[in-house]
């Protein structure tokens, strides 16, 4: 599973491998955010087992360049019609990668309840060329942007968040919400960063079994 590395590091006691320590726990199959309700038959809670983090990654001062983790949990979680996974390109073929600025994607966070906007992707030059200020420091190369229509906006909640992308009837993970800017005064969007899973392909192939041996698309 993945996340925000900003989620859970701190400055200079934060690098490489995490154990959990009883601290993390992961819930699929629910519709609220309370981690104590079991909401429904198909709710699973799991605790983590480790957690990984990019070396590199060092907060804001770093400009949230590699704002990544990988979280491992203690048991294998229960695929069914309500918990459903997501794909992984493993093709590393660059055209594989490539989405269409304004195409739609999906992320869901979670406020009271689940919440789920869909954005329009925008691909890193694009999006530092529509800044001069300083946010366009935050757009570095292992990023994307999307933005949100009023009304949907991506908020503090969805830090951590994923952005699917439907190619060839197939969902995939293609970022993770990383930092936002302020709303848009011209459109009343806002615009949301995103750490490219693609850029760090490999990094993410050294924690997941038999990459090597399998299929182009992998379901996480």
């Amino acid at each position: 599973m993945f996340i925000a590395a900003r989620c859970i590091w701190e400055k200079e006691s934060t690098y490489g491998t995490l154990t959990n320590e009883n601290i993390y726990k992961v819930a699929v199959g629910k519709y609220t955010s309370d981690i104590s309700i079991k909401d429904n038959d198909f709710t699973q809670i799991i605790d983590v087992d480790l957690i990984f983090l990019k070396e590199s990654y060092n907060g804001s001062s770093g400009y949230n360049t590699d704002d990544l983790a990988i979280i491992t949990l203690n048991k294998q979680v229960t695929i069914s019609d309500f918990v459903m996974p997501v794909c992984i390109d493993w093709s590393k073929r660059s055209e594989q990668y490539t989405i269409p600025n304004g195409s739609n994607g999906k992320v869901v966070g979670w406020g009271k309840t689940e919440i789920k906007v869909n954005v329009s992707y925008i691909e890193k030059n694009t999006c530092r060329d529509m800044y001069a200020n300083e946010f366009q420091s935050l757009v570095t190369a292992d990023k994307f942007c999307a933005a949100s229509p009023l009304g949907q906006n991506i908020t503090e909640i969805f830090i951590g968040s994923g952005f699917t992308y439907e190619r060839d009837t197939f969902n995939f993970l293609t970022g993770i919400v990383s930092v936002m800017d302020k709303i848009d005064t011209n459109t009343n969007d806002l615009f949301a960063v995103f750490t490219d899973v693609s850029y760090h392909i490999q990094w993410i192939g050294q924690f997941t079994k038999d990459v090597s041996n399998a299929s182009e698309y992998i379901l996480l």
